[in-house]
This record gives C-alpha cells, structure tokens and sequence, in this order.
C-alpha cells in the first residue's frame, strides 16, 4: 500500500512539475515573441541598409568605369603613334615572294575556273539527257 501512495505523491509531482514548465515556457514563448518581432525589425533594417550600400556601390563603380572609358579612349596623336608601331611591325613581301603568291593566286583562279566549267558541262548533259 506504501508504494501505492508513493506512485499517487511522484504522478502529482510530475504534473505540477510540468505545469510549471508549460507556464514558464509560455512566458518564455511571449517573450521570445516579442524578441523575435524586434528581431525581424532589426533583420529588415540591416537588409534595407545593405541594399542601399550595393546601390551606392552601382553608382560608384558606374562613375569609375565611365571615367575609366575616358582615359582608355585614345587620343589623335595616341592613336597615329599607335598605326605608326603597328605598320612598322608588318612584313612586306619582296619580289621574289610577290611573284611566289602572284603564280599560286592565279593558278588557283585557272582550277577553280576549270573545274566549274566541268561541273556546268556535266549538268547541261544531264539535263539534255533527260
């Protein structure tokens, strides 16, 4: 029978143990509650505020690269010393090779010549044929 009433004493205890732990997670839950509506506010702030600053950064780095762009376009006299260094850097043929590329542009013009000749022959004599 002891342990009877020992059961019936530890059950009443765990309830209003846990009564109290629901009360006082309650409070704590309003609590919380509260500190999270701030919490958001401050977290929509920071947000806004980042926003802004990537915005001031588009603006500023707009401002540096159009001032970029004008430096990097070249003046006139930027720009025939540059055609100057550049010409010096070509290689002209001489006779030689300009005769060398003369004789295969025209050997190729006579080929091609030819060889469309023969195709247009071989088309005409198909088309007579049938």
């Amino acid at each position: 029978m002891a342990s009877k009433s020992e059961d019936k004493k530890v059950k009443t205890t765990t309830k209003n143990s846990s009564t109290k732990k629901a009360t006082t997670t309650k409070r704590k839950e309003t609590k919380t509650s509260s500190s999270k509506k701030t919490e958001a506010k401050k977290e929509k702030k920071i947000v806004v505020e980042e926003e802004q600053q990537k915005d001031n950064n588009k603006k500023e780095n707009k401002k540096v690269n159009s001032k970029k762009k004008k430096k990097d376009q070249p003046k006139k006299e930027n720009f025939i010393k540059s055609t100057i260094k550049e010409m010096k850097l070509v290689h002209f043929p001489n006779k030689k090779e300009m005769i060398k590329y003369s004789i295969a542009t025209i050997a190729f013009i006579i080929f091609f010549g030819i060889l469309f000749y023969v195709v247009e022959l071989i088309l005409a004599w198909l088309k007579m044929v049938v």
